[in-house]
């Protein structure tokens, strides 16, 4: 279901960078925002997913710890990126 709700947002996503990159002006903004979230969301389904399946629990680790490990991690990342597409749009 995660897979499925990241192809859905993604192809809006994958029409505004054809419409920068190859539509009548060239919008630096549209492309960089645009690679930006086709970047993060694949990440941010992958850590959900690990989020979902208790990738997150460690019995003896604080929990900083657990969401440094990679399938959580991810998450962090994808926020990043698309912080960083936000900000590239603006």
């Amino acid at each position: 279901m995660i897979g499925i709700a990241a192809t859905a947002v993604a192809l809006p996503v994958l029409r505004i960078l054809l419409a920068s990159a190859f539509g009548p002006s060239l919008s630096a903004s549209g492309v960089i925002s645009s690679v930006l979230m086709l970047l993060g969301l694949p990440l941010g389904a992958l850590g959900l997913y690990g989020l979902a399946t208790g990738a997150a629990r460690v019995p003896d680790a604080p929990a900083p710890h657990a969401w440094l490990r990679p399938p959580v991690a991810y998450i962090t990342v994808a926020l990043a990126l698309f912080v960083a597409a936000g900000l590239a749009a603006a």
